[in-house]
């Protein structure tokens, strides 16, 4: 009966960490297109670089999206990252996320994919246009075309609250965007940590 209660009580101490942050490990690209990609904070300035979605596993569940920053790097060990609110970012950042709400399910080649992604770059780091500035792109006409035709929509841009910006611990990794359905709600662990804390009471009577 103690172990029991013990396990609820610590399932739900736990709850904040466990609702705030998870693990990302990067797997494979998605739908994409080559383009060459310069913007001098990032290791890729100048690189010929393939630009679209990202598939990653999120806490050990597959998850395809797009990058929230364009120097971050996701290759290598899986990291930390954590759930910041959007409403405490800039407006860049919420653009970003309603672009990515609105469209990211409906891509369907890679050269959609290339230009959502570099139309969300654009939106948090640089001037809406992705041939001038601090961060464009060269050697790919069509995803030049297709970024600008989402940043043209973001003339209906209103905050989105059905997603999920994820923030890397480490700054040099990658932060992305997922739909709020792959967090789990502070009820659900609840529920869970007292589903845990019943089967060790079961275990215990029997």
């Amino acid at each position: 009966m103690r172990l029991a209660k013990f396990m609820v009580l610590l399932a739900i101490v736990m709850l904040p960490t466990m609702a705030t942050s998870a693990m990302l490990e990067y797997q494979s690209v998605g739908l994409n297109s080559i383009a060459e990609f310069h913007f001098a904070p990032s290791v890729f300035d100048g690189q010929s670089i393939r630009i679209g979605e990202l598939n990653f596993l999120l806490d050990g569940v597959p998850t395809t999206s797009l990058c929230a920053k364009a120097e971050g790097n996701m290759l290598g060990a899986p990291y930390e990252v954590e759930i910041v609110d959007l409403a405490t970012q800039s407006l860049g950042l919420n653009k970003a996320a309603y672009l990515y709400r609105n469209y990211f399910a409906a891509l369907s080649d890679g050269v959609q994919a290339a230009g959502l992604q570099v139309a969300i770059w654009e939106v948090i780091h640089d001037d809406n246009n992705p041939e001038t500035g601090a961060l464009y792109i060269t050697g790919n006409a069509a995803v030049v075309a297709s970024a600008n035709s989402y940043l043209a929509l973001l003339s209906g841009y209103s905050a989105v609250g059905d997603v999920v910006y994820l923030r890397a611990v480490d700054d040099a990794c990658q932060d992305v965007f997922v739909p709020d359905t792959y967090i789990p709600e502070p009820a659900t662990l609840a529920m869970m940590a007292t589903g845990i804390g019943s089967l060790f009471l079961k275990r215990k009577r029997s």
